[in-house]
């Protein structure tokens, strides 16, 4: 299968978050089972930094990188890369699917109207920013009236890495043949790479019972 992936950031742009690592190692392992793996991307790397190389290929993943408007609106979470527009208009067709990661952002607006023009499926995975919560709700509201509504009415699927964002889906008028649950994967650890029993402990002086990680 011929997969597109669109994140505003991606691989080596590790200090955007968890997302960029979901989405990274999705399309690794994705590649590794032999499907056709492209990313469409912003250039940022982080606030300073931009890729220099606008293709690589690594891992078996053809990444595009899109030059930012702005470098510093994009480390403030505001990626603006016009040259996305052309690629997908001429090449959305080339996919048998695209996967959106995240949900109010420029490339989401882009991909949703090609790929209901040219009727090309597409899938949105919010990684927990579906709830207009926090801050900037009223920019949230505007986007959701503009746009994300409709992106979202259009999609295949929306998919939740948990029951309880699930339900938020469901609060948010999203009915249940749309929802996916699929948690995050978790690399393989093999036993013999694990270190011995008591060494966290010891090394941390932890003598409580119990133990809270997170």
């Amino acid at each position: 299968m011929k997969i597109l992936q669109l994140n505003p950031a991606f691989y080596p742009a590790f200090s955007y978050g968890g997302v960029v690592n979901v989405s990274y190692n999705l399309s690794k392992v994705l590649a590794q089972r032999g499907h056709d793996i492209t990313v469409f991307t912003s250039d940022s790397i982080d606030k300073r930094t931009r890729q220099k190389d606008l293709y690589v290929e690594h891992e078996g993943i053809k990444i595009h990188y899109f030059r930012n408007v702005s470098n510093l609106l994009a480390g403030h979470r505001y990626p603006l890369y016009p040259g996305l527009i052309r690629a997908l208009k001429n090449h959305i067709q080339d996919f048998d699917i695209v996967h959106l990661h995240g949900t109010r952002n420029f490339q989401n607006i882009v991909a949703a109207h090609y790929a209901n023009k040219y009727g090309i499926p597409y899938i949105v995975q919010p990684h927990g920013s579906l709830p207009r919560i926090v801050e900037k709700k009223g920019l949230k509201q505007l986007y959701d009236l503009v746009w994300g509504n409709d992106i979202l009415q259009h999609a295949s699927k929306i998919v939740a890495v948990s029951g309880n964002e699930a339900e938020r889906f469901r609060e948010f008028g999203i009915p249940d043949e749309k929802i996916a649950v699929i948690p995050n994967g978790v690399s393989d650890i093999s036993p013999a790479s694990l270190p011995p029993p008591g060494q966290f402990r010891k090394q941390h002086d932890i003598h409580e019972k119990h133990v809270i990680l997170y």
